[in-house]
């Protein structure tokens, strides 16, 4: 799991963004916990966690950064085809 960007399966932002997320953004921080715990009682595949991701995607661009919100984005398509996919083969996945 990737900790949004962890919690994506894609590598967490870089150190110093790391520090600034942390430092001057209780906000985004909040809401990467939240999706987190969305993860944890919903599964990966839920459609709310996906949605959640998108939300996710675009607080990051917000704040211009848009190479852990690009992977944020790639990581909610992912996970939203394995849904399809797992749907439609009756939860078989490769």
């Amino acid at each position: 799991a990737m900790d949004c960007p962890r919690t994506l399966h894609a590598p967490p932002p870089r150190q110093h963004q790391r520090e600034t997320i942390r430092q001057l953004d209780p906000a985004l921080q909040a809401r990467i916990e939240a999706v987190h715990i969305q993860e944890r009682l919903l599964g990966v595949h839920h459609p709310d966690v996906i949605f959640a991701f998108s939300s996710l995607e675009k607080l990051f661009a917000r704040r211009g950064m848009y190479v852990e919100a690009s992977q944020i984005r790639m990581a909610a398509q992912r996970r939203s085809f394995e849904a399809i996919h797992t749907a439609a083969t009756g939860g078989q996945m490769r």
